[in-house]
């Protein structure tokens, strides 16, 4: 080998090999971010679909909505649940604000990323060294449940990125002449992951409340200004949320969802939400990485100590703080609460999880065990893992529980327990030399991931062109936003177009869902005044268009005002989106359907025969100078104002007698083409019904009258044309519900 390459290389291993240090400099900072930047560019080259969310999930797309059109969700939906997580809605719709869409979501998730793997690394630097630091950057990058966190836009991403964060400062607290600062800013992450979710305070909050305590192990009075810069950071935190909500249109209290809901769980002895028992343990394999690392850490903390003493140190903090958050989370899931339950609950966990992994498979007590070879093979199998690796397909047959218990894609935990029990017996000397030195701690690490990884991973959910898809939603996003005015539409799930089910979830759908069921299913007591979008695939809005007629007419509902939106996107991808309005189904008193009672003719306006309504008619005019209003020359009546604000009416008719309310239909016909705007009043001046009558000819229309109404009246306006006729009947009957 050329003498300058040795030189280089040895100084590179040199530099690589360092051990702890008390604090990062440039250089070495360069390194964990070079690091970060290798790992981040092949996952964005080679892994589809990173790091957009995922196109058949609801509630991914949430909190993508609002960090699109903030100010207008907080106006137009108020105090909401899922508005409240701030510290993850504010810097994403700072950065979409900033940059394009599909730019800006990209660069948000890398920020988030790079936050997360340097945070890691720092952890380890500061107790292990320089290679474990990039070894933990490493696991950071490519660990699947951090991507799958990325993909889902959930708050699970937040909790554990701000959680690491303050983990790091705590760490880089501990003898540092700037430990004020380094206090304070753990403070303020801490209350940044609580904002995000508010029970985090128990798991991973607790958790990182022993970690200070073991790692730092300062004196009563220190111990005392950290509690003190912890509440001054976390008011300094929720003031400038706070006051930026408030500058948004929001309330000051953006907390008050997520307390409400904590105080509604406080109240139920279990979690609506949550399995009726047990069995879905089997199939939890989210838990195999944090209980597996809990195990194998409490092994190193206990058992036998490592050889290195900051190392040792950290080792025990971590694992302590593990074992509290987990415990604190186990004793919610015995009360019901099912925070083990969901994957995104159980990634809270990964903040100590990762780190202490990392300085596990460093932290050994032979210093000819540490070698970089084997951590290169790790790092090189992980990557392969992350791109193209699937779960061992041989775990699943080791013990058949997927078989014994009916859990949809059941795990089994004890295929992963097996492993564990291997690399222990094996760290702990007990299994043959030639086994032990098979099963080196890099193995266990890959075994953790694997055994962890959820098996859609590599499925089409979280990497079928996913930017495409992303790009396409904020389209009909804000298209949706153009043509119709804030707050008046809502969606019907269309199962055909899975890209829809993002589009309703980026409108926050448990707030404008028009149904509960899927198209074209439909709840015959649900009825709104409001515009339908029905998101379907491109070329599929007629179809659709027919098949909603037909759902709604069998639910006793006419669909009106039908229009197609085509929403063009890349790679063959679209929207139709179906926009129609419904009314109640009319019934024409002159042929009513078979299966209801005879509608019963209430009041006759009539502009012929013996006395005819013209002949009793008041009006109102703003020009005293003029004559009669009414002109009956044509042999019907025309209506001729002087000012807009003319207008003529009936004489009250006495109508059905007061107790319920009861279900009008009002036929009107018109002996010519007008602009004759007609308003059904009772004896309180309340309007029963508007419409505008335009066009010669018979009409039906439809109306409830309130149960306190007992007479009626008809008003004419002409609000457009010079003038207009007025129609020569207008009966009122009242019809079955």
């Amino acid at each position: 080998m050329p003498a300058p390459l040795r030189r280089f290389l040895d100084d590179l291993n040199r530099r690589l090999t360092a051990g702890p240090g008390g604090g990062i400099n440039a250089r070495q900072l360069a390194g964990l971010v070079l690091t970060w930047a290798a790992g981040t560019l092949a996952l964005l080259l080679f892994r589809p679909g990173y790091p957009f969310p995922p196109f058949d999930v609801l509630d991914s797309w949430f909190y993508t909505g609002y960090q699109w059109n903030l100010k207008n969700h907080i106006a137009d939906f108020g105090p909401t649940y899922y508005g409240s997580r701030l510290s993850w809605i504010l810097p994403g719709a700072l950065v979409q604000s900033l940059l394009p869409p599909v730019a800006a979501e990209i660069c948000f998730k890398l920020i988030v990323s790079a936050l997360f793997a340097v945070a890691c690394g720092s952890i380890l630097f500061r107790a292990a060294g320089m290679l474990p630091a990039l070894l933990a950057v490493t696991l950071s990058v490519f660990a699947p449940q951090f991507i799958v966190g990325l993909h889902g836009d959930y708050m699970d991403t937040p909790v554990l990125v701000y959680a690491t964060l303050a983990l790091a400062c705590i760490t880089a607290a501990r003898d540092s002449r700037r430990w004020v600062a380094w206090i304070f800013l753990g403070g303020c992450f801490f209350a940044g992951m609580t904002v995000a979710n508010l029970g985090s305070f128990g798991a991973p909050g607790l958790g990182i409340a022993v970690f200070h305590l073991l790692w730092l192990r300062w004196g009563f009075k220190r111990q005392l200004a950290s509690v003190g810069l912890y509440l001054l950071a976390a008011a300094t935190v929720l003031l400038v949320i706070a006051g930026i909500h408030v500058r948004l249109g929001g309330a000051f209290y953006f907390l008050k969802p997520q307390v409400d809901m904590m105080l509604y769980f406080h109240g139920l002895k279990t979690n609506p939400w949550t399995a009726a028992n047990w069995l879905w343990l089997y199939g939890a394999n989210w838990l195999v990485l944090p209980a597996g690392t809990l195990l194998w850490g409490a092994r190193c903390s206990l058992a036998k100590p490592v050889g290195d003493r900051e190392a040792r140190r950290l080792i025990q903090a971590l694992t302590a703080a593990l074992f509290v958050s987990l415990a604190w989370a186990l004793l919610l899931e015995f009360k019901g609460i099912g925070v083990l339950l969901y994957f995104y609950y159980a990634s809270f966990h990964l903040c100590f999880a990762l780190p202490l992994l990392a300085a596990l498979c460093w932290a050994k007590t032979d210093p000819a065990e540490k070698s970089t070879a084997w951590a290169g093979l790790l790092i090189a199998a992980l990557i392969t893992f992350s791109f193209v690796g699937k779960p061992p397909a041989g775990w699943h047959t080791l013990v058949p529980l997927h078989k014994l218990v009916p859990t949809p894609g059941a795990m089994p935990l004890l295929g992963a327990g097996v492993l564990l029990l291997i690399g222990l017996l094996a760290t702990l000397r007990v299994l043959p030399g030639a086994i032990r030195r098979c099963c080196r701690p890099e193995f266990m690490v890959l075994g953790l991931f694997a055994c962890s990884t959820p098996t859609w991973f590599h499925g089409p959910g979280i990497s079928d062109r996913l930017k495409e898809r992303y790009s396409l939603v904020n389209t009909a996003f804000w298209t949706l936003a153009r043509e119709f005015p804030r707050n008046s539409y809502v969606f019907w799930i269309n199962p055909d177009d899975r890209n829809g089910i993002s589009l309703c979830s980026a409108n926050l759908w448990s707030f404008r869902m028009f149904t509960l069921k899927i198209f074209p299913e439909l709840e015959p007591s649900r009825f709104t005044d409001k515009t339908i979008v029905l998101p379907c695939s491109p070329n599929r809005g007629a179809p659709a268009l027919i098949t909603a007629t037909k759902a709604l007419s069998d639910s006793g509902m006419d669909l009106i005002n039908p229009r197609i939106i085509p929403v063009p996107g890349d790679a063959g991808l679209g929207f139709d989106l179906v926009c129609f309005s419904l009314r109640k189904q009319l019934i024409d008193p002159d042929s009513p359907p078979p299966n209801i009672t005879q509608p019963l003719l209430l009041m006759a306006f009539l502009a012929g025969g013996n006395a005819p309504y013209t002949s009793t008619i008041g009006w109102v005019r703003h020009d005293p100078a003029r004559g009669e209003m009414i002109d009956l020359s044509r042999g019907y009546p025309v209506f001729t104002p002087s000012d807009h604000r003319d207008h003529v009416a009936t004489q009250y008719h006495t109508g059905p007698a007061p107790g319920k309310e009861r279900h009008l239909s009002i036929v009107t016909i018109m002996p010519a083409d007008g602009d004759c705007s007609c308003t059904v009043q009772d004896e309180k001046y309340h309007p029963i019904l508007r419409f505008t009558l335009t066009k010669a000819g018979r009409k039906v229309h439809q109306a409830a009258l309130p149960p306190d109404s007992t007479m009626l009246r008809v008003v004419f306006e002409c609000l457009e044309a010079p003038a207009t006729p007025l129609p020569t009947q207008i009966r009122i009957y009242e019809v079955p519900e």
